[in-house]
């Protein structure tokens, strides 16, 4: 299993911060401490990295948009993407969603997923939609083998969405031991 990494990059002056009439406080601001990966996320040598949302005036949620993310999987023959990280209700969900819409089998790992919910139940309402859409959602802890033409996507592990970063996802630093448990199982 291929493991890739997706994460925020914003600039400083980002469309999506509430400085410049976005929704959400200024996070993942880039060369910040808030915009690394969380330090207890272990990752193989071979992680890839994709950076979105790089420019001021385009956000992304999606680890597709804007990226060579689909490109690359293909390359690799990857059929089957497993996806976790933060938000559930933002990032993971138009990860899943344009995964799908890509033609990859797609996989949630419910326990190594957080949502921001900033309304009650939007991550029973993201869950529902990828689902609905055609993605599965299981507990990395049921998965007993992956296939090799597979991909683990971890979506914004960064330490703003970790609590005590500026938005701070309750909850965010427990899915890294499920996630390392995976990877050191899997990859």
């Amino acid at each position: 299993m291929w493991v890739v990494v997706t994460r925020d990059d914003h600039p400083i002056n980002h469309c999506s911060f509430k400085s410049e009439g976005g929704l959400w406080p200024s996070h993942c601001v880039q060369n910040t401490h808030g915009s690394e990966l969380h330090e207890d996320l272990n990752l193989p040598d071979s992680v890839l990295e994709i950076k979105k949302a790089k420019s001021p005036d385009k956000d992304a949620y999606s680890g597709f948009e804007g990226t060579e993310l689909a490109d690359r999987l293909r390359e690799k023959q990857i059929t089957h993407v497993y996806v976790a990280g933060l938000a559930t209700d933002y990032c993971v969900k138009a990860t899943v969603l344009d995964g799908l819409k890509y033609g990859f089998q797609v996989t949630v790992l419910g326990d190594a997923i957080r949502a921001v919910n900033v309304e009650p139940e939007d991550d029973m309402r993201a869950l529902k939609a990828m689902t609905d859409a055609g993605a599965t959602c299981r507990s990395s802890i049921d998965i007993s083998s992956c296939a090799p033409e597979s991909a683990l996507i971890l979506v914004d592990i960064q330490n703003d969405f970790c609590p005590g970063g500026a938005l701070g996802v309750s909850g965010g630093d427990q899915i890294i031991p499920p996630l390392n448990s995976f990877i050191e199982k899997h990859a």
